[in-house]
């Protein structure tokens, strides 16, 4: 995700795994809570995917984003990441 953008140095995460989209938002253990907090208290949604998230919830994406603090870039940058 933000390695192919130039973004960082290296397409691993700091957990190891390969940083992705979907590792970054679904899977990545070091976000557990943030994810419990943002995406997992949408009780409305069964299955929550990475298309559901990007293009159905970008409220929910945004709030991720910015607790996670992973990324340091103004908003409208963090937008353009995930479209």
């Amino acid at each position: 995700m933000i390695f192919r953008r130039n973004l960082c140095a290296s397409p691993l995460c700091s957990c190891g795994s390969i940083e992705n989209t979907e590792h970054y938002l679904l899977h990545c253990f070091k976000y557990n809570d943030i994810r419990r907090t943002t995406i997992h208290t949408l009780t409305d949604y069964t299955d929550i995917n990475i298309a559901l998230l990007l293009y159905g919830l970008p409220d929910q994406i945004v709030m991720f984003l910015k607790w996670s603090m992973r990324l340091s870039l103004e908003l409208k940058d963090l937008l353009r990441l995930i479209t």
